[in-house]
């Protein structure tokens, strides 16, 4: 068992574990989307970027507040097999804490993704990507935000993922998406499903991706 871990980018504490987790067995549908993400850099590792960290996640629910998410500092991985996943078992909020177990520890943004679950138990899949596209045009592609002095997977970080997510849902939505003004080209989607989750996703991928084609083809006058 580990206990208080601290991985350079985990900000929470982790009673950790590392062994093997009958749940971690079902990886294959996050794995799918994964993949579509990680061909797309939205999730991935670079060296000239956020310290030369891995970035992006996913994860989806198993029962209850219970999740699957991938592994922290995985983002270099093209594929993840069973032991690149982590089964959050619970999460204490007021403690800044999770419970997880697997042959590696869980996502640094653990415990945002819990905030979306605990928000609205129709979530069944979070994603968390990392776009440069999106973050410049979320204003033009109307997306909500989290504000600027609110860093990442931070109990504020989460407070306020589960505030929005809970504000979308009193509406009857049960998917949406944040831009993470605190961290750096961060967002976040989630939906009932793990397809309507990665569709949005990839629509406000590919409208802002539109909007830079129209900004370098619009000459200035």
């Amino acid at each position: 068992m580990i206990k208080n871990v601290v991985d350079g980018v985990i900000k929470f504490r982790a009673d950790h574990k590392l062994f093997p987790c009958a749940e971690c067995q079902s990886y294959g549908s996050l794995e799918r989307w994964r993949q579509v993400f990680w061909r797309l850099k939205l999730i991935g590792q670079n060296d000239n970027l956020y310290g030369g960290a891995g970035y992006g996640n996913i994860s989806h629910r198993i029962q209850g507040a219970r999740f699957l998410i991938s592994g922290s500092q995985t983002g270099a991985q093209p594929n993840l097999y069973a032991d690149g996943y982590a089964c959050v078992d619970d999460v204490f909020f007021a403690e800044n804490a999770v419970t997880s177990r697997g042959e590696v520890l869980p996502s640094s943004e653990s415990m945002t993704h819990a905030a979306v679950y605990v928000a609205n138990p129709a979530i069944s899949m979070v994603l968390h990507v990392h776009s440069p596209l999106i973050w410049a045009h979320y204003s033009a592609l109307e997306v909500s935000t989290i504000a600027a002095d609110i860093g990442y997977g931070t109990l504020a970080m989460a407070e306020a993922i589960r505030v929005e997510v809970k504000r979308l849902s009193a509406r009857g939505q049960n998917h949406g998406e944040i831009v993470m003004l605190g961290h750096e080209d961060g967002v976040i989607a989630w939906g009932e499903t793990a397809e309507l989750a990665s569709m949005r996703m990839l629509d406000l991928y590919t409208r802002a991706t539109r909007l830079k084609m129209q900004e370098k083809f619009v000459k200035p006058r």
